[in-house]
């Protein structure tokens, strides 16, 4: 997680934060009671997209003129961090010392870590319908990416809004159109880091939108065809541009830029969805280099492990099995050939 998205204490004196790795099999947060909501008022069902600028370069936040006190009204905020597929054993709050993560670390030391929950369809969209619905993946019907839940179907974001709250995603949420409110009053779309327009409907999302202010495009559509012998690197590279506009810096300094413009006269939920470590793995440099000295452990992986899987997973991994990447791959030392030119 980019340093921007470290919430601070602050104004969220009652407040509750959550972070949940979407696609991996854990949940992590504090638990606490919310209280009743204020009623919802007339109009308050709008969906705005783009809640932030997204062309307004956002480097370093300064403070806002939004009041950040804490409000007469007794329900709680909440923060709900949601990282994209990612697994248990990449944080270093759970003994995995060679993973640099102080910032869930933190949420973990001050709330719960739970160690045997699982995501309920590992893939991004029915993932998240489960997380929105409430529902085994059997049960609310969404088995694939694009798809969502129909209005008849539960949605307790809508809950929160028809009671009083001003929710607003940042991020990731894999809607399909990608522009669904989901019972968000506001958004600014971020799907996925090769997301290509048209694939989940025919518009660009905000963080298109944003890069065509320099000039740029998404780097990921087209790793494949500008570092040479990609497919050995297994979807490694180093994100090639100034560090301000990689796409999960970019939904961390959105996030909070969505905090302190909140005037607090309502509670807030903010639904903050992280675009990585979903591959491929283009780290900014200066991410890459915490590691530098790290003793990095091997691949996970058990000899012949496909074997028992279904065909189409044995094909779809056709090749990979047994490639073990130099640790260099992923030094700030080694850059690969091309990686300037994207």
């Amino acid at each position: 997680m980019p340093a921007q998205a470290g919430i601070q204490r602050g104004p969220f004196e009652a407040s509750v934060l959550g972070w949940i790795p979407a696609c991996a099999g854990m949940t992590l947060g504090p638990r606490q009671e919310a209280a009743e909501p204020a009623p919802a008022k007339a109009g308050d069902n709008d969906c705005v997209t783009s809640v932030i600028n997204p062309y307004q370069r956002c480097i370093r936040l300064s403070p806002r003129g939004a009041s950040m006190n804490k409000t007469e009204h007794s329900a709680p905020n909440i923060v709900l961090i949601v990282t994209d597929q990612q697994r248990w054993d990449t944080l270093g709050c759970l003994g995995y010392d060679h993973v640099i993560t102080p910032h869930i670390d933190r949420l973990a030391a001050r709330g719960v870590a739970f160690s045997r929950a699982f995501v309920q369809g590992a893939v991004c969209g029915p993932s998240r319908n489960s997380i929105v619905s409430g529902q085994y993946v059997h049960t609310h019907g969404i088995d694939r990416n694009e798809a969502w839940l129909t209005p008849e179907q539960p949605n307790w974001i809508e809950q929160l809004r028809d009671g009083g709250y001003h929710t607003v995603n940042i991020g990731k949420m894999h809607t399909a159109p990608i522009r669904l409110p989901c019972g968000f009053r506001h958004r600014t779309v971020v799907e996925n880091k090769n997301y290509r327009q048209g694939h989940h409907g025919p518009d660009p999302d905000d963080y298109d939108l944003y890069l065509m202010q320099f000039g740029l495009r998404r780097p990921a559509l087209t790793y494949y065809r500008d570092v040479p012998n990609w497919p050995d690197y297994l979807g490694a590279a180093v994100w090639p541009h100034d560090e301000a506009l990689f796409i999960d810096n970019c939904i961390g300094c959105w996030s909070v830029e969505a905090i302190r413009t909140h005037d607090f006269a309502k509670p807030l939920f903010l639904w903050s969805g992280f675009a990585g470590p979903h591959d491929p793995f283009d780290a900014p440099e200066s991410s890459l280099a915490r590691y530098e000295g790290v003793d990095i452990p091997g691949p996970v992986g058990v000899p012949n492990e496909l074997d028992t899987k279904p065909p189409p997973q044995r094909q779809a991994m056709e090749g990979m099995d047994g490639k073990h990447p130099d640790s260099r791959h992923f030094r700030p030392s080694y850059e690969p050939q091309g990686a300037n030119s994207l």
